[in-house]
């Protein structure tokens, strides 16, 4: 009797080990490509949420070209190697609309991106963005064009 139980608990052990998956399955996940600008006319993906009313510089666009107009220095080492392109910077606007973290998204060196970057920090207040009745921070991208005339 003793045999017989441990013959069928042997048999009930092993065939529960065997019913076990054992095999290693991979999943192959493929990442889109990453978003790469090269001219200005790249797309520049928005964020996961958009605020209902983005922050806009005060007077619109029009007002600030104007600023950029006359607080972008052209750098003379630029003029003497006639660089010429756009610098793209990343604002990150606070919910008062304060210009908070200036980042960097494309260069072109020679103290262009310096210039840019300087005139993007001396910038007045923007009117801060707005999602569901409340201020927001938000990120805006900001092409700044320099080119020889």
């Amino acid at each position: 009797m003793k045999r017989f139980v441990f013959l069928l608990s042997f048999l009930s052990l092993s065939a529960y080990g065997l019913a076990q998956d054992t095999t290693i399955r991979i999943v192959k996940v493929r990442l889109p490509p990453k978003q790469r600008l090269i001219d200005t006319n790249a797309v520049v993906l928005p964020p996961l949420w958009e605020p209902d009313t983005p922050a806009q510089f005060p007077g619109g666009d029009l007002e600030l070209a104007k600023y950029l107009r006359y607080h972008v220095v052209y750098p003379e080492k630029a003029k003497e190697d006639s660089v010429q392109g756009t610098v793209i910077l990343k604002l990150t606007i606070g919910a008062g609309g304060k210009v908070g973290k200036i980042s960097l998204v494309k260069s072109i060196g020679s103290g262009c991106d310096e210039a840019a970057m300087n005139a993007a920090r001396s910038m007045p207040a923007w009117i801060g963005a707005h999602h569901k009745g409340k201020h927001v921070e938000s990120e805006v991208y900001l092409p700044v064009v320099f080119s020889i005339q």
